[in-house]
């Protein structure tokens, strides 16, 4: 791996490739803990880059890939505190990709979109 940290949306691709191929589609949570809060908007961190902020007609929806990765196009903060990206859910021909946290640190999992036999793992710890 090179020194070059990957974008959050790399990282996204990284799994897929690696769980199904190519991402089909893609639902993108409030960037951080603002999920929990019902008025999300407001609570954004202003520091954060205006860029990789979803506007609020496409927050919790279906999207094709290509119109979410600019959103997701930013490195994302995996260590302990509050979470450093967006909540996801993404789908693969054959999984479902997520954002899980353990302990305050967060990190991207993958688990079969279809019954499936094999072991079942526990992300996030």
């Amino acid at each position: 791996m090179s020194d070059t940290q990957l974008t959050f949306a790399q990282e996204i691709e990284e799994i897929a490739e690696k769980n199904g191929g190519n991402i089909e589609a893609i639902v993108v949570g409030p960037f951080g803990r603002s999920y929990l809060w019902e008025e999300v908007w407001e609570d954004v961190d202003p520091d954060f880059e205006m860029e990789a902020r979803l506007p609020k007609g496409l927050c919790n929806t279906p999207l094709d890939w290509l119109i979410a990765r600019p959103f997701l196009d930013y490195v994302a903060d995996h260590g302990y505190g509050a979470p450093g990206c967006h909540p996801i859910y993404a789908w693969t021909k054959t999984h479902v990709i997520f954002v899980s946290q353990y302990d305050g640190a967060t990190g991207l999992e993958a688990i079969p979109r279809n019954p499936t036999p094999g072991r079942p793992v526990m992300p996030g710890g």
